[in-house]
């Protein structure tokens, strides 16, 4: 019988980091859906959509994911679920910020989605997308532990 987390998400990472005694895990969905649908369903699993904290782990992301564009946690509408101190759905304070020139972020496109812009999946960027669209999404989950791929 399929559990809810088969149905969802990937049976594998695409990326983890280890932070010591614990881990930070990032898995795709499986099925494309809206911005909130997949922030709830990364919720209902233990996680939220990824928090782009870095560079680096925007890269890695990047390079591992299947598809050039999809959901992260970042949210700025009017009725966002993230704090008024975070643009993003976990509530982490983040410095880093890769917006587009043209990030297209407006009263009707204010969910963020990271777009893969080359082949070698070296030019990524943030831009605002209507939270309806029906896309994929990287889930972040925290495990305390030792983890393994």
């Amino acid at each position: 019988m399929l559990k809810l987390i088969d149905i969802l998400f990937l049976d594998y990472p695409i990326y983890a980091k280890d932070n010591f005694n614990s881990a930070s895990v990032y898995v795709q969905t499986q099925i494309p859906d809206s911005w909130s649908n997949l922030e709830t369903a990364c919720q209902s699993s233990g996680g939220h959509l990824l928090t782009v904290e870095n560079r680096a782990l925007e890269r890695q992301i990047a390079e591992n994911a299947e598809f050039k564009n999809y959901w992260c946690g970042g949210n700025i509408c009017p009725d966002t679920p993230a704090p008024a101190y975070s643009m993003w759905s976990s509530g982490k304070s983040v410095n880093y910020m890769n917006f587009a020139d043209d990030s297209m972020l407006d009263g009707s496109h204010c969910c963020v989605k990271l777009d893969v812009y080359d082949d070698d999946r070296n030019k990524t960027s943030w831009k605002g997308e209507n939270c309806q669209r029906i896309m994929q999404g990287i889930c972040e989950f925290h495990v305390k532990g030792q983890f393994r791929c």
